[in-house]
């Protein structure tokens, strides 16, 4: 697999820099171009009348006014919050100066008259830490960051213009979000939808739009499995990826050899919102050999362990906390207003999961998390080993 060369040296050029004439983004009625595209940002960045450099909580549901008013935000150098459905307790939390919502009939924005936080030159994106909770702990994100992690997930999967791609995952969640900005920035086109995998809306959208792409979760694996998983199977699909937690070894098992006699690829990947989304992928002919790992590290990237002397007895030699360094590693965390105004605080992440490193393929095992080791009446209990004997 190769790198994607990207010439652009800012995320909004980055993310709009498809050749004219080429499909970017589509729904059930529309295919917009790059140019429709960037000429619809435009128009965004006029008519939500920010004051320069706004902080603004964004909300609401995949559509492609969610989409262009993101890159409007990003192109006009605000920093939006990308909120669920606490986007309420975000803007009381943090003094946004706008909050907007987009959905599939529209979109809106709404002027807050308060005085704004003051923003780092370099901050350019919030995101919770969890993207369905209303805690007020954000990841702070640089356009370096977003941009970088961009081009590491498009050169390990191999974007090419020709791809497709389809939201099956929300856009304020950073699995989700990174579909979007590795896709544009492969200049490639992503089919906006919101329906479940199982519906028969997403494999009509698959077929119609000759999707190359889908993104998963395993409990979309889970609902396939029970549904069809040949609701995926549409000539143009060329690769299935996971992320988002583990997935059973029998799993993944049967769903590479499922793509395979497809002519497809199943690529599992592993990654945290503090590290923009992506940080390890599992090619298939390493996953045959190595099932039950997370792979290799994306381009630019590099994971090792950290060894640990409070780890519980009877985890694999070598273990160890997994520690991951690269461009796109998050600028720190925010937990108030005055911590929007700093630079980074890191240059590498400490992932709170223990894991250990093949010294022969470099390929990284995750096995388990040094939060889920509890103590109860002076003794260590691996609740990760516990799940897995109960399966």
């Amino acid at each position: 697999m190769h790198a994607v060369a990207v010439a652009p040296d800012t995320l909004p050029a980055m993310l709009a820099a498809g050749a004219a004439h080429a499909p970017a983004l589509a729904d059930r009625t529309t295919v917009l171009t790059y140019s429709e595209l960037r000429q619809r940002v435009a128009d965004r960045q006029a008519q939500l009348a920010l004051a320069p450099r706004s902080l603004v909580v964004l909300s609401g549901e995949r559509s492609l006014d969610y989409v262009v008013s993101y890159l409007a935000l990003l192109a006009d150098g605000h920093v939006p919050i990308l909120a669920a459905a606490h986007a309420d307790r975000l803007a009381a939390a943090w003094r946004p100066s706008a909050s907007v919502y987009a959905d599939a009939h529209g979109w809106s924005v709404e002027h807050h008259d308060q005085p704004p936080p003051a923003l780092h030159p370099d901050l350019a994106l919030l995101m919770s830490t969890s993207g369905s909770t209303g805690s007020p702990k954000l990841v702070r994100l640089s356009s370096a960051n977003v941009a970088a992690n961009a081009i590491a997930i498009a050169g390990a999967l191999g974007l090419t213009s020709a791809d497709r791609g389809i939201t099956a995952l929300p856009l304020h969640y950073c699995y989700g979000l990174s579909v979007l900005h590795s896709h544009l920035a492969a200049g490639a086109a992503v089919v906006v939808e919101t329906a479940s995998v199982v519906d028969p809306c997403f494999a009509a959208a698959l077929d119609r739009h000759g999707v190359t792409n889908v993104a998963t979760v395993a409990h979309m694996l889970e609902l396939l499995e029970v549904g069809g998983a040949d609701r995926l199977h549409v000539p143009s699909l060329r690769l299935i990826t996971h992320a988002g937690g583990r997935l059973a070894p029998a799993a993944a098992e049967r769903w590479l050899a499922r793509t395979a006699g497809w002519g497809a690829e199943f690529v599992q990947m592993y990654g945290q919102t503090e590290a923009t989304a992506r940080m390890a992928y599992l090619p298939p002919d390493l996953a045959r050999r190595q099932p039950g790992t997370v792979g290799l590290p994306v381009p630019g990237g590099t994971l090792r362990v950290e060894p640990r002397d409070d780890l519980p007895e009877g985890v694999p030699p070598g273990t160890g906390e997994i520690v991951y360094r690269g461009p796109n590693v998050m600028m720190g965390y925010a937990e108030r207003a005055a911590d929007l105004a700093r630079g980074a605080d890191l240059d590498e992440l400490a992932t709170g999961d223990l894991g250990v490193v093949d010294p022969a393929t470099g390929a990284l095992t995750i096995v388990g998390r040094r939060a889920r080791f509890v103590k109860p009446f002076g003794v260590r209990v691996d609740l990760d080993q516990i799940e897995r004997e109960l399966v």
